[in-house]
């Protein structure tokens, strides 16, 4: 019994098919290997751009960053901004925004991104650099679909231009006005004014620039004012009015236009003149206001006399 239990265990193990069944499985695991290859291989990494600082701080420099996660913007904008937040990879490039700045939150409404930082984002030295700073997120994050603003808060406030101006709103890519280069000459916070949606009176926009070499804040307030809102408003001046100078002296700011600042209607005369006088009574060197034409000093323009100086006036701001 013994020997015929033996044989036909032997006779079971030399005669079930082992190696077919390993063939199979050995089959099996390469075919997984095989699809979860392919499956890494498939999925899908998107390159964002991020914004920091050259090496000399004038410029912004970019650099490319890979993300798998492309599921909806407000995933994607968290990842940007901390990796943004971590610094530069390369040598040559500097931190805009100050280091231990942490991100706090981030939320998405009606393609406005809110991003709420700590209190060592306020730890920029310089108003140029804080500049810098604000521009490297905004263009960071403007830069991925469905984000058209962005609105910076600081441990949920929002940022204020200086100690003693109102807050920064949300912030879209025409609101960066040097995208290439910042200069380094002065920056200056000007208080915009046009009209509103009815022409009834005045609106305010404040917009922090860089002033040019060569250039005064008065001149680029202007040329600002003729550029037109950047969200409500209605702007005034029109593209046939040439500014020929604009100079201060003791106060007062003398703004010598085209002939055809004359041609102004009547309707609309008041709140024109308005929104250069109190756009330039706003800047600390302005006082007063007066027109010139061609270099002349001009009798009227619509309904408005431009003879006397003129000074802020609060009455005909909303």
């Amino acid at each position: 019994m013994l020997k015929v239990r033996r044989a036909r265990e032997a006779y079971f193990v030399y005669t079930f098919p082992w190696r077919n069944i390993m063939k199979k499985i050995m089959i099996l695991v390469l075919a997984l290997a095989l699809a979860l290859a392919s499956a890494g291989c498939s999925m899908q990494y998107e390159k964002y751009t991020l914004f920091f600082a050259s090496a000399d701080g004038k410029s912004m420099a970019e650099e490319s960053f890979s993300i798998e996660d492309t599921s909806s913007a407000e995933k994607i904008a968290y990842a940007v901004m901390e990796k943004l937040l971590e610094g530069p990879k390369r040598a040559e490039h500097k931190r805009a925004i100050p280091e231990n700045t942490a991100l706090l939150g981030i939320r998405l409404e009606e393609k406005t991104i809110t991003v709420n930082l700590s209190q060592d984002f306020e730890k920029t030295v310089g108003p140029a650099s804080r500049l810098m700073a604000i521009y490297s997120v905004v263009n960071t994050l403007c830069g991925i679909d469905g984000i058209n603003k962005v609105q910076i808060l600081v441990n949920g406030r929002k940022l204020s231009y200086t100690a003693s101006e109102g807050e920064i709103g949300a912030l879209s890519m025409n609101n960066v006005i040097v995208a290439d280069e910042i200069g380094r000459n002065q920056t200056v916070v000007l208080e915009l004014y046009f009209a509103d949606e009815d022409k009834t009176a005045l609106i305010s926009e404040k917009r922090m620039l860089d002033i040019k070499d060569n250039e005064t804040a008065e001149k680029t307030a202007i040329e600002e004012l003729m550029k037109g809102p950047a969200a409500k408003g209605v702007k005034l001046l029109n593209e046939d009015i040439k500014v020929l100078s604009v100079e201060t002296k003791d106060q007062y700011c003398y703004v010598n236009f085209s002939k055809e600042f004359l041609s102004l209607s009547e309707g609309i005369s008041d709140l024109c003149v308005y929104s250069i006088v109190n756009t330039l009574a706003r800047l600390p060197e302005v006082s007063y206001v007066l027109f010139l034409i061609e270099g002349e000093k001009a009798e009227k323009v619509g309904n408005t006399v431009l003879s006397e100086p003129f000074s802020y006036n609060s009455d005909i701001v909303n």
